[in-house]
């Protein structure tokens, strides 16, 4: 694998801390996890719409980055062997990259309607727009972290121990109730670790 690869591996933790960092962003300026109404929604949207934008511009970078590190991956796996699991990895990474750059869609959107025409009933459909994308989120995600798991456990790429915690994390991820702290910090804490673990790791040519 050339440098520019290897810094493609490297991409993967850089998306889990701009995730991490959008995400605490956007709490921190009062996003309604479970909102009382429209209204409260569509005041968040009008109200804090710097905060939700420059959350929504680090998502997508992260995005960006995950992309490339699902990219670097296929390149690492194959040089390992074929086999379903990095399809499956591939294909994962690929839809749970493209839902996490579609997740931003619902808040900027609300957050760049004029406030003449941003009801507390369109308020909704956007702000339910990005939960139900979330939740497809999840699930690609954890086909995605699942796939690259097992093949850690056949010790491919990463460390079998990396491949427990990845597991614990998939599963985690396909639990409704759940799901969302699988998302928002344990998928980012493994994105670090697993880039840090590759990128040290000697890796040939």
């Amino acid at each position: 694998m050339d440098r520019l690869g290897r810094f493609g591996l490297l991409a993967g933790g850089a998306a889990g801390i701009l995730w991490v960092v959008g995400v605490l962003l956007l709490e921190g300026a009062g996003n309604p996890a479970g909102p009382a109404s429209g209204e409260e929604i569509a005041r968040f949207y009008r109200d804090e719409r710097t905060a939700i934008l420059i959350a929504s511009t680090l998502h997508v970078l992260g995005g960006f980055f995950f992309l490339c590190f699902v990219a670097a991956l296929r390149a690492l796996l194959e040089s390992a062997g074929r086999s379903w699991l990095t399809s499956a990895v591939v294909v994962g990474g690929t839809a749970g990259g493209a839902l996490m750059l579609a997740l931003t869609g619902g808040h900027s959107t609300g957050a760049t309607t004029d406030a003449e025409l941003l009801s507390a009933d369109t308020a909704i459909v956007f702000w339910r727009l990005a939960h139900g994308i979330f939740i497809a989120a999840e699930i690609a995600l954890a086909l995605f972290l699942g796939a690259l798991a097992l093949l850690a456990l056949r010790r491919v790429v990463l460390p079998r121990w990396l491949g427990w915690f990845g597991i614990v994390v998939a599963a985690i991820l396909l639990v409704p109730p759940l799901g969302w702290v699988g998302l928002l910090f344990l998928l980012p804490l493994w994105l670090v670790i697993a880039s840090v673990v590759l990128w040290r790791r000697p890796i040939p040519a």
